[in-house]
């Protein structure tokens, strides 16, 4: 795999000359904020995050266009970021604005502005503005009103029409100044003058084998990148004036394992005091065999960025942001997909009969689907029956025996797929059709491939068709090949080295802005990039999105089929 070095290198030579003569767009984030009321701090929080003024109305903004229009459709996390970082997209490039750099001069500095000028096609206008060797003055609360109000900058240079123009009252700009000098404005923990520190978080319920992939994966990848970072720092000034004003910001990665031991309620402290022994700047991947809802409510605390976790109960805000970043929805994106092809059925079912394992793996998407069903197809029956552990067999018999016979069974078997799978194959001649997730689909195969009952069987499967095979699968079994570490199993293993090469990538964009918000919005924009292994079909995160992969297909056993099983309809994306 071709590393940021490698990549950093060739870009540099492509625009040596240009670079030489450029002078970067803001200055660094020393600096210290300055003190405000806390008040005063949340109510320019609260304008800068949702366009709510002092008075607590919308802001107003003047468009490109010349229209009136209010928050929610501008304000300038929309633009700027939670980090204040800004972004860049089909060459318009939102600048900087935290408080150590707007409220500071402006100096020569190329850093920030590498990645806006070689990762990103620029339009003239923005081109010349990054190439342009220009300084300005501090921003104060004069010019701070001034390039709001008016798109006049602290310089005097009049901004792009992409810029909205806002109504704000001197309050306003008080309020908004007092925040943006908090912003992002003391760099996160979990990184030093040397070393960028990593966790990854494993309980003990996790199987040896899923344990050992990760750290392995995980160790030779940071082994690698060490290597790299370490070769670098030792040659600091072999190029003077442009790749080695990089080398500063380049740190080695420490892995540390967080070991959870117990039951879930006593995880927030485990984690809690592996926090404070150490910080992590962000946590890579993991796994604990159970909901990570409590994993990711101390993330969210802590503001900890945990990326790509292998799990398929992902807390229940990952619809709403958060700082996990998931791989796909998992059970309860299966229930939403099931039920959204259920409601495009060419006869939809009248009577859905639902049988519920009662650990987390059946009560999760269980509730989801009946949620999902109520909305798309409300005129549908559904019956849900709570299963005791070990007891398929018997409730199966009892849903089909009775006067009321669905039409269509859900199981939802949680941990017990292969005594689900057991207790259809019994029940193969009183069986219509019956629905099962993705957990089941190596028990179906195993037992029902080949029967009369694979025919009546449908399963979800949210991953890619073993049919189409991705060329960079390729590349990632053959680098893991390559250090002697064995690739079982494949999918797992591919999504780890995944979200390795999304940090990697992204740390290389932050350029030495350590901050945990700005790395998220980094991954948001690397997600879709040319890093996918191919577990799953595609893999995009847009602003604030936090499930990487949205879909799931529907597909029937078939012996004769590559894997197994083949698609019974398109990828749906509920």
């Amino acid at each position: 795999m071709t590393n940021f070095f490698q990549r950093g290198m060739a870009h540099l030579r492509f625009g040596a000359i240009a670079a030489l003569c450029m002078f970067g767009a803001i200055l660094s984030t020393s600096g210290a904020a300055t003190a405000a009321s806390p008040s005063l701090q949340a109510i320019g929080e609260r304008l800068y995050t949702s366009g709510i003024d002092v008075s607590g109305k919308p802001v107003a903004a003047i468009d490109m266009s010349g229209q009136r229009v209010y928050a929610p459709q501008f304000h300038c996390i929309a633009c700027h970021r939670a980090s204040g970082y800004g972004s860049r997209e089909g060459g318009v490039i939102i600048p900087p604005i935290p408080g150590p750099i707007l409220f500071q001069p402006r100096r020569p500095d190329r850093t920030r502005a590498f990645n806006s000028m070689y990762f990103q096609p620029q339009t003239t206008e923005n081109a010349g503005r990054l190439y342009q060797a220009r300084t300005r003055p501090a921003y104060d609360r004069a010019s701070l009103s001034r390039v709001l109000r008016d798109g006049i900058d602290a310089d005097g240079q009049r901004l792009t029409a992409s810029m909205p123009r806002f109504v704000l009252t001197k309050k306003d700009v008080e309020a908004l100044e007092a925040y943006l000098r908090t912003l992002s404005a003391t760099p996160d923990p979990g990184v030093d003058a040397k070393t960028m520190h990593m966790a990854i978080i494993l309980s003990d319920k996790v199987p040896a084998k899923t344990r050992q992939m990760l750290i392995d994966t995980s160790r030779v990848f940071v082994e690698r990148y060490n290597k790299n970072v370490g070769s670098e720092r030792a040659r600091p000034n072999f190029s003077p004036m442009y790749r080695s004003e990089f080398v500063s910001f380049w740190r080695e990665w420490s892995l540390d394992i967080w070991d959870l031991k117990g039951p879930e309620a006593s995880w927030p402290s485990q984690l809690e005091a592996y926090y404070k022994a150490q910080p992590a700047f962000a946590v890579i991947g993991g796994a604990v065999e159970a909901p990570w809802q409590p994993v990711g409510d101390f993330c969210d605390q802590k503001r900890l960025p945990c990326l790509f976790p292998l799990t398929d109960m992902p807390a229940r805000q990952a619809r709403d942001g958060g700082y996990t970043v998931y791989n796909y929805g998992g059970l309860p994106l299966e229930a939403r997909a099931l039920a959204a092809h259920l409601s495009k059925a060419a006869q939809r079912p009248r009577s859905i009969v639902e049988l519920v394992s009662q650990d987390a793996g059946g009560i999760l998407p269980a509730d989801e689907f009946r949620s999902a069903m109520a909305v798309v197809a409300p005129e549908t029956d559904i019956r849900s029956v709570s299963v005791k552990e070990g007891n398929w067999r018997a409730a199966l018999a009892s849903a089909l025996s009775s006067r009321q016979a669905p039409d269509t069974l859900v199981l939802w078997p949680g941990s017990e797929a292969e005594g689900a799978v057991k207790a259809l194959l019994e029940a193969a001649p009183a069986l219509g059709r019956a629905y099962l997730p993705s957990a089941a689909e190596a028990a179906a195969k195993q037992y029902l491939t080949g029967t009369p009952t694979a025919d009546k069987i449908r399963l979800l499967r949210p991953t890619e068709l073993a049919s189409v095979v991705n060329p960079h699968s390729y590349r990632v079994r053959s680098w893991l090949y390559a250090r002697r570490v064995a690739v079982d199993p494949p999918e797992d293993q591919f999504q780890v080295y995944y979200a390795l090469s999304v940090i990697e990538k992204a740390v290389m964009e932050i350029q030495g802005d350590y901050f945990r918000d700005y790395l998220l919005e980094q991954i948001e924009m690397i997600a879709e990039s040319n890093l996918n292994p191919g577990v799953f079909p595609t893999l995009s995160l847009g602003p604030g999105q936090r499930i990487a992969s949205r879909g799931s297909y529907v597909v029937r056993l078939d012996a004769s089929a590559p894997g197994g099983v083949v698609a019974d309809g398109e990828w749906l994306v509920p």
